[in-house]
Parts: C-alpha cells; structure tokens; sequence
C-alpha cells in the first residue's frame, strides 16, 4: 500500500502525466510484492477488452462528425432565436447552446474547444469583457459530460457494473439543472452589471430554427430513446449515433464532404488515444488496489469516521473536489470508483446517484487550478491567464457546487427517471 500510493504521490509532486504516473506506481508495487512485471501489460489489456467500451470512440466520432457537418451553427442559432432577445442575451445563448450542444460531445473540454471561440467572439463583440465570457464558457461547458452522452458516466459504469443506459438517462434532470442555474445567474449578472442585450429575433425565427436544432440533437433521442426501448445496447446506440451524424452531415445539411472523413478519424483517434491509455492503465492501478484489499480498507476508514450517509457523502465531496484540482475527470472517475464505491454503496446510497456525484465532482475539477484543463484550453482560445479565467469563474463554481450539493442531498433528483423507465 505504501509502495503504491507513496510512488503516486511522488510522480504527481514532479508534475509526471497521469498515465505515467499510474504505470510507474503500478511497476514499483508489483516489483516489491514480486509479481511478474508483464502483469502491466496484461491488465491493461484486460482493461481494454470491453464491448460498452467501443461506445466512447463511437461518442467522440458521432460528436465530431457533426461539428464538422453544421450542427454546431444550427444549434447556436436556435440559442440566438430563442433567448438571445433578453437582458445579457449571448449570455444566455452561450450557456442555451452549451446545453444543447452537450448531447453531441459529452465532454466538457470538447465543448469549451469547438463552441468557445465561436461564443467568445459573440459576446465580446457585443461589449462583454472577454475574462467573463471565458468564464460563462468553462462554466456552461461542465454540463457536456452530465447531459447524456456523458463519459464520465459511461466510465463510471464500465468499472462499477451499474446499468450504462440508467447512468445516462441519470444525468439529464442534473444536466438541466445546472444550466437552469446558470442562466439564472445570468440574469443576476445581467441587471447587477447592466449586460448588453442582443437584438430581437421574431417568433417565426425561433420556429423556422427549431426544427434543424432539432435535427442535430437526435443523437440524444437515438442514444436515450433506442436503449430504453430495447432497441439496442449503449455501445449500439453510439455507432447508430455515427451513421445519423453522418448521414445528416452530408445528406442533410450538405456540409460534410468525403475529403473531411480523414481529419475527422485523425481527430476521434487523438481523442481516444488519451482516453484508453488512461482507461488501460487505471484498470492496471485498479488491480493493485484491489489485490491489494484497499476498497475495503478505505470503506473501513470512512465508516470509522462516520456512518451517517449524508456526512459519508459529504466527505466523499470534499475528498472528489480535492482530487479533481490534481487530476483529470475521467482517470479520477476510473481511480476512486473501486475505491470510494463499496463505502457509499453500505450506507445505502444509490449507485446511480453515486455515478453522477462522481462526474459533477470531477467536472467541477476542470475548472480548479493546477490542473483544470478547460481553464487551459480557454486561456489558449483567449490567450488569459489561467488564474484570471479561474478568478473569474468563480461565482459560477460556487453555483455548480450548490447544485452539487443539491444532487448529494436529492437522490430522487439522479434516481427518477432511470426508477422511472425500468418501472
């Protein structure tokens, strides 16, 4: 356990990448416990073999296959039709179309990368200073991974064996209740500081975007909608969601041309290549932990302190918050699932809701120095300082940890549509 741990430590002191750091923890333990090294290559490998696993590389092609083919554009001009009228109104399209465009990426660093300069550019161009419309940026672009498809929820259920589908379909009502809030904050910010307001669409052009808005977000009616009815497993429902995005790219829209194919597959393997590096290793450090007895030990520990479920649950808040200001979502998700699962699950907290605590914490996380990568991503759009974009967002920050916090004392806000659809 020492070794472990100890070497973990260590490497993320020195500012070593996380699969590095995994791999050499993982090395250091099986050397002093004599374990034959090639172990690390097998269970990766093992990690890997997973057919709900296909369905990340499937997302993230799906996602950018309509980027690439206009949903992008169709779903912003939705945003400006509808409540681009009010007080601070790119504000709100801004969070409106992060919302909306959720359902394509399921990553919140995708988001912030593809709609940020485009939102940035909106709302500065109409007055706004440019360190607060980075901030409405980062902050509505953390509901891409709870909205479904979500990784971090598909994640989530390929370490803990909770039902994919009940994962995704979990995240929608928090989803919404983070963006609720933040364009309530707009509003607040809005008369506090007296926003600009962007001019008015007529009714007919809100009807007349509708439809192609529509159209680019069936992904989530496919992916939500084709589960549920038992049409086809998650990792089904996200190559069908490939051949929609294609299809309404070059068909549809008529904006995706054959020469575009291979800078999309370049950009989905770069993606994925970090994704499953991460995922192989962490399902390395996963054995260790476990060989190891750690889950236990660390829900001994915990239940030692308390064993009340909402003090349990607070504290895994505050440990998940803390982790996320040093590591990146998805390995934090695939780390201290085994390891923090076993201790809420004995106090009779629902996995599901579990699953969706773990992915607003490690969401929140990107937007928290060292390591927060959409204030890095940000701050090579708008060339800001990571610390001012993070200064600055954290009215924002607060608000999502409310809503955090709501979710944690809420369960029923996670657990009702997924009770909902297997009733």
């Amino acid at each position: 356990m020492i070794a472990i741990f100890g070497t973990m430590f260590l490497l993320m002191f020195l500012g070593v990448p996380i699969y590095y750091v995994l791999a050499g923890s993982c090395v250091v333990y099986f050397v002093s416990e004599g374990i034959p090294i090639w172990t690390v290559i097998q269970r990766q490998f093992v990690g890997l073999n997973s057919f709900v696993q296909v369905a990340v590389p499937l997302f993230i092609l799906a996602g950018n296959l309509m980027d690439a083919g206009g949903s992008l554009d169709r779903i912003v001009n939705f945003a400006k039709a509808t409540v681009g009228r009010f007080k601070g109104g790119m504000a709100h399209v801004n969070v409106l179309a992060s919302m909306m465009f959720a359902g394509v990426t399921g990553s919140a660093v995708a988001d912030v990368a593809a709609l940020g300069p485009l939102e940035i550019e909106m709302m500065t161009s109409q007055g706004y200073e440019k360190d607060y419309a980075t901030a409405v940026t980062v902050s509505s672009a953390c509901i891409g991974p709870i909205i479904p498809p979500s990784l971090p929820l598909i994640m989530f259920g390929v370490v803990s064996g909770v039902s994919v589908g009940s994962l995704l379909m979990a995240g929608m009502i928090p989803g919404l209740i983070m963006g609720v809030g933040l364009m309530l904050q707009v509003v607040y910010m809005a008369h506090k500081h007296n926003l600009p307001t962007s001019e008015a669409y007529p009714f007919r052009e809100m009807v007349k975007t509708f439809l192609p808005a529509l159209s680019s977000m069936s992904i989530v009616i496919i992916v939500l909608g084709g589960i549920y009815a038992g049409f086809f497993t998650p990792t089904e429902a996200a190559g069908f969601a490939c051949l929609v995005a294609f299809f309404l790219g070059k068909f549809v829209y008529k904006e995706l041309k054959w020469s575009d194919l291979p800078g999309i597959l370049v950009k989905t393997v770069r993606t994925l290549g970090t994704c499953s590096a991460i995922f192989a290793i962490a399902s390395c450090f996963s054995y260790a932990i476990t060989f190891e007895n750690i889950p236990s030990k660390i829900a001994s520990f915990l239940l030692g302190l308390t064993s009340n479920k909402y003090a349990l649950l607070l504290l895994v808040n505050l440990m998940l918050l803390v982790i996320g200001c040093f590591m990146e979502g998805l390995s934090a998700v695939l780390i201290v699932t085994p390891m923090l699962l076993p201790a809420l699950t004995s106090v009779g907290v629902d996995p599901i809701q579990v699953g969706v605590i773990f992915a607003v914490n490690t969401t929140l996380g990107l937007l928290t120095p060292p390591f927060g990568l959409s204030l890095f991503m940000a701050s090579s759009i708008t060339d800001l300082p990571v610390l001012q974009i993070a200064k600055k967002v954290m009215p924002q920050f607060i608000l999502l940890l409310v809503c955090l916090l709501l979710f944690t004392f809420v369960p029923q806000i996670s657990t009702a549509l997924p009770n909902l659809m297997l009733g």
